[in-house]
């Protein structure tokens, strides 16, 4: 992926913030398990999947036509796979047009078809920060300002690119 492809993402409106999971039915009632090591960020009619690699040291970040459920591991029988729009819970303001006015990637490293990074953070037009830190133990963090703060004080950052 190279930086204007991903660049091309300034601009548009971050529609919702997606989790991917399964769905484990007990006595009729649904136990959702989200999986912290993928998320999507729907932008306009794109996905850009993030995913927590090299052992939760890395963000790798591609683009995607849809959410896709290509996991390394099965799943039970009885278990479907679900998502969970998260947007409620990441927006200030859910009923604003949420457009990207920034992108930083932390130490990034751009390959073919994707990139991985130490972290991204993504600006709204809001100013809002949203910080997708996947050096956690069960994955992708997502967070604000102050987990930016604790995210750069915890690790040494040489190279920052802003698109």
């Amino acid at each position: 992926m190279k930086k204007s492809q991903l660049s091309s993402i300034i601009g548009m409106q971050l529609k919702d913030i997606i989790h991917v999971g399964v769905i484990d039915f007990e006595e009729d009632i649904g136990e959702i398990t989200t999986f912290h090591t993928h998320i999507f960020l729907e932008v306009n009619k794109l996905f850009l999947k993030l995913e927590s690699v090299e052992q939760y040291s890395k963000l790798k970040v591609n683009f995607n036509s849809d959410v896709d459920f290509s996991f390394d591991f099965d799943i039970e029988e009885d278990m479907s796979f679900c998502k969970y729009s998260a947007a409620n819970i990441y927006f200030d303001n859910t009923l604003a047009e949420n457009y990207i006015s920034s992108v930083a990637l932390y130490e990034p490293l751009f390959y073919d078809k994707s990139l991985a990074c130490d972290a991204m953070e993504v600006v709204l037009g809001n100013k809002q920060c949203i910080f997708f830190d996947p050096k956690n133990l069960f994955g992708i963090k997502i967070g604000d300002s102050k987990l930016k703060d604790v995210f750069l004080k915890q690790n040494n950052i040489n190279n920052i690119i802003n698109l």
